[in-house]
């Protein structure tokens, strides 16, 4: 499942004033004398909260997202995909992507490992991020990295696998992506 903060999805996609934040669509942004530098709006169809920094709009800081309940049975010595997630990105920022994971070996004692990778699972960390474990032994493992891909939309997964037989992931595994500034 996936978590996505919408405080205000209940308010019309039109222009509606809410506080000093304009509630506009990523269709229907402010323009003209409405559009002014440190405008801010929230988009009601996207859930993003924006300012216009007097020649684009610039996404608030903070949480883009966060896939909960990520989780795999099972997994051996090949990278399996434990959960993913998907964000709208915007040129010139930098994203910090964080995964996180709870894992127990299952057959045998051995190294757990964790990747952040993009859709074509391409490794973005230049290293894994490792642990030792005991048989039936819980244990946690984290993983933060910053990108700054570009405009668009864009995939990251977190992958794990484990050196002996098979490794769970829980369903307390998680990824998140938060905005951390300008690129």
């Amino acid at each position: 499942t996936r978590e996505r903060l919408t405080p205000m999805t209940c308010l019309p996609a039109s222009f509606s004033n809410f506080g000093n934040v304009l509630v506009a669509s990523s269709t229907n942004r402010p323009t003209g004398s409405s559009l002014y530098e440190g405008r801010v709006i929230y988009e009601a169809d996207t859930g993003r909260t924006l300012y216009y920094n007097g020649s684009t709009w610039v996404p608030l800081l903070g949480r883009m997202g966060r896939s909960l309940g990520g989780s795999a049975a099972g997994v051996g010595t090949s990278f399996t995909t434990i959960t993913s997630l998907g964000v709208t990105g915007v040129a010139n920022r930098r994203y910090e992507i964080t995964a996180y994971v709870v894992a127990r070996p299952r057959v045998s004692a051995g190294l757990v490992s964790i990747s952040i990778t993009n859709s074509a699972d391409v490794a973005l960390t230049p290293q894994d991020a490792v642990m030792t474990l005991g048989i039936d032994a819980y244990g946690t493992l984290s993983l933060t990295w910053d990108d700054a891909p570009g405009a668009g939309s864009f995939t990251y997964k977190l992958r794990g696998k484990t050196s002996a037989n098979t490794v769970d992931f829980s369903a307390n595994s998680y990824l998140m992506v938060k905005d951390i500034g300008a690129a």
